[in-house]
């Protein structure tokens, strides 16, 4: 009985693993197609979808790490999902590029309004 129920876990586990993976691959393709690219978003917008990427994101990787301790219990190595780490590098270097925006934005107004104490 109990070898039953362990058996049905691992095929369950593996099975929660191949939807895992679609899961991320959806993520990756819904980040290309509706990613913060256009040239009329402004820069609060762009943040906004980003952020709500980096949720996704995070969900994405608190599920990967029960699965990955599930699998463990039986001894099966699961490579770290490649994509994950391409979804990660996007959302960086456009947090960067809407960043420098902002930064940019301040740079170029503290000199005109004065000192950073007077705009607070």
């Amino acid at each position: 009985m109990i070898k039953k129920s362990k058996e049905k876990f691992k095929v369950g586990l593996l099975n929660d693993t191949e939807e895992f993976k679609r899961a991320v691959s959806n993520l990756l393709q819904e980040l290309q197609m509706k990613g913060p690219y256009a040239a009329n978003l402004k820069p609060q917008e762009a943040i906004d979808i980003i952020n709500q990427f980096l949720e996704q994101l995070d969900d994405l990787k608190s599920h990967e790490l029960e699965l990955r301790h599930g699998l463990n219990l039986f001894k099966i190595e699961q490579p770290p999902f490649k994509e994950i780490a391409i979804i990660e590098k996007v959302i960086i270097i456009s947090l960067i590029n809407y960043n420098c925006y902002f930064d940019l934005k301040l740079f170029i107004l503290i000199p005109i309004l004065g000192t950073m104490d007077s705009l607070v």
